[in-house]
């Protein structure tokens, strides 16, 4: 399984720059590719430059980061 994680907007729309992402969708997926779950995970405020928003993802268990720009 492999966990994959999208910055977006309130609106949810992919944010540009994941640091300054309000919210992350974090996708499960199977061996076989199929979405088996789906989580919403809301960041502190504040820039996640500075903030702890990767280790927080990576003990969520993702391992990819998919981002604009």
């Amino acid at each position: 399984m492999k966990k994959i994680a999208i910055p977006i907007t309130s609106d949810k729309v992919v944010e540009d720059h994941f640091g300054h992402s309000r919210f992350y969708e974090i996708y499960t997926f199977s061996n076989t590719n199929e979405i088996v779950d789906l989580k919403l995970l809301e960041s502190e405020p504040g820039c996640g430059c500075k903030s702890n928003i990767v280790n927080v993802l990576a003990d969520e268990g993702v391992t990819f980061m998919l981002s604009g720009n």
